[in-house]
């Protein structure tokens, strides 16, 4: 029995390669006539004439992608998902019979991303099939066997390997799950009809351009569709052309200060190289420092009037958006700005110091603020010295006209110090052959002697003297007298060393006032340095030198 069926089907597959027509079987323009016709006429009309019909199926069929901007170069964003539909159609005009399989593909275009592909909606006849978002492939066996009389089983995706879309429908015998065993006659596309277009089907897809595409670069796609075995059809080929930039725009110049608030807006722009123009601009204002916000949207010009409050400051900046919607980012910062009425201006005063002193007798004061300054000396410099203590003010004056005065003191601190020197004379005796003298003040010291310590040992007669320096940079002197109160002349007692003081009469070792006597022998050590103001020999004395050693005699 199933040898039956193949042998029926055979039979019905067979008549694919005859056609009907009112033609002959021969070609009556043939010179041999043949086949059949031995004399080349075929006019014979005592034989019915007859044929076999072929049944087939044709598409007349069409690719459409996005419009774009420009019916010529049809621009398109890099950024935009780009959406085609493939219309196939089982034409009356040449079709015999239902299609049982429709074969798609659409070759994915260099400069588009085939990652990014997703298959969207498809249908045939009076059916419509919706597919879930971001698919990116997609099969399915659809079940209208009770409007069509069959399954149709349809798979779509990306065929990596030749980098191109496909959609391929099948027609499935619901009997015995194959689509070998379907009669010619049956498919799941009819023969196009004019009223209710049931031979009609569709697909759709979405694909992004590459993200290194530039301004300029082009895509195409075209599909190929075949009905059943026929010949491969190709579609017409959809071109869009890429914008990869974004548009620029700036406000233009505003002035500082308006005394209307009705104020000019202008602005300019332009497009990136070679892209599709600019078609509007979006204008954004900040009120007071306040975050920004549209104030009007698709601006075709590139002036607006503005109206503002009195009082009240503004910020502006423009977004460009091109023909394909590509659109300007924010800028970092404002592109213009002004204050509408008169604001009072901020002002204060910097002081490079609060007070006059002896080593600073001028304070340098400047005008912080926007505007034009005058002070209370009646100097219109931004900037002021003064060297005498007092009150001193600014008056700034804003390009609107407002005022605002601002003041600072300068004080002075240049007195001479307190100083004195303890104590304030001294005697230097055998028993004290030095005395300590000690600064009394605040300060730093500078002593006669070149010492900058705040006390000093004085172990010669004479007057001693100190500068004290306040802090602020005066000074002040102070003076104490050293006197002696023992005799002049000192003499040995023993034989020993110079530095030894029990050699001496005094107990001490002789100093630059001194006459010295020498009565015994002294050695100077090695290196030694002494002084004295004279040196006399008694019989048996002398003085012994060490390497180096030396006396000064004299003041």
């Amino acid at each position: 029995m199933k040898g039956f069926y193949w042998i029926l089907f055979l039979i019905f597959a067979a008549s694919l390669s005859f056609a009907q027509t009112s033609t002959p079987l021969c070609n009556p323009g043939d010179l041999d006539g043949k086949p059949g016709c031995p004399s080349g006429d075929c006019s014979d009309n005592s034989k019915p004439s007859f044929s076999i019909p072929v049944l087939r199926a044709s598409d007349p069929n069409e690719i459409i992608g996005r419009a774009g901007y420009d019916s010529l170069l049809r621009w398109v964003s890099v950024k935009q998902n780009l959406e085609y539909k493939v219309l196939f159609e089982n034409n009356p005009n040449f079709a015999t019979a239902p299609a049982q399989n429709v074969t798609i593909y659409v070759p994915i275009h260099e400069k588009l991303n085939p990652s990014s592909l997703r298959i969207s909606d498809f249908g045939f006849g009076s059916f419509n099939f919706s597919v879930p978002p971001n698919t990116s492939v997609y099969t399915n066996r659809l079940d209208v066997h009770d409007s069509l009389g069959v399954f149709v089983d349809v798979t779509a995706g990306l065929d990596v390997a030749n980098r191109r879309a496909f959609w391929i429908f099948q027609s499935i015998d619901p009997a015995t799950g194959l689509g070998a065993t379907l009669p010619a006659n049956i498919g799941f596309l009819p023969v196009n009809d004019s009223l209710k277009h049931n031979g009609e089907g569709y697909v759709t897809f979405s694909i992004l351009p590459l993200s290194r595409s530039v301004t300029k670069d082009t895509t195409s796609a075209r599909a190929s569709i075949i009905f059943d075995i026929e010949e491969t059809i190709a579609t017409n080929l959809w071109k869009n052309t890429i914008d990869a930039g974004a548009p620029s725009s700036q406000v233009k110049q505003l002035p500082a200060q308006s005394g209307s608030a009705t104020v000019t807006i202008a602005w300019e722009g332009q497009d990136d190289t070679g892209g599709s123009g600019i078609r509007d601009y979006d204008l954004y204002v900040s009120e007071n420092n306040g975050p920004f916000s549209a104030y009007k949207t698709g601006l075709t010009g590139t002036t607006t009037t503005f109206m503002g409050k009195l009082g009240s400051s503004y910020r502006f900046y423009t977004l460009a958006n091109d023909n394909v919607g590509n659109k300007e980012e924010p800028p970092a910062s404002a592109d213009a700005q002004i204050t509408i009425g008169c604001v009072t201006p901020s002002v204060s005063i910097s002081l490079s110091s609060g007070t006059l002193a002896c080593a600073s007798r001028t304070a340098s004061l400047s005008a912080i603020g926007v505007g034009s300054a005058r002070w209370s000396t009646g100097a219109t410099t931004s900037t002021i010295s003064v060297s005498v203590a007092g009150t001193y003010s600014v008056t700034l004056t804003s390009p609107g006209g407002c005022t605002a005065t601002a003041s600072a003191v300068v004080s002075a601190s240049q007195a001479a110090p307190s100083v004195s020197i303890s104590p304030s004379s001294a005697t230097l005796t055998c028993a004290s052959p030095t005395a300590s003298l000690s600064v009394i003040g605040v300060g730093s010291a500078r002593w006669s002697t070149g010492a900058t310590t705040s006390s000093i040992s004085a172990s010669t007669a004479g007057t001693y003297s100190v500068t004290l320096t306040s802090p602020g940079g005066c000074t002040a002197t102070a003076s104490a007298t050293v006197g002696t109160a023992f005799n002049s002349i000192i003499s040995t007692v023993k034989n020993g060393s110079w530095d030894d003081p029990t050699t001496w009469s005094c107990g001490r070792v002789p100093v630059a006032g001194n006459s010295v006597v020498i009565q015994h022998v002294v050695s100077i050590p090695a290196s030694y340095m002494s002084s004295a103001l004279t040196i006399r020999y008694s019989i048996g004395g002398r003085l012994v030198f060490g390497v180096g050693s030396k006396i000064r005699l004299g003041f």
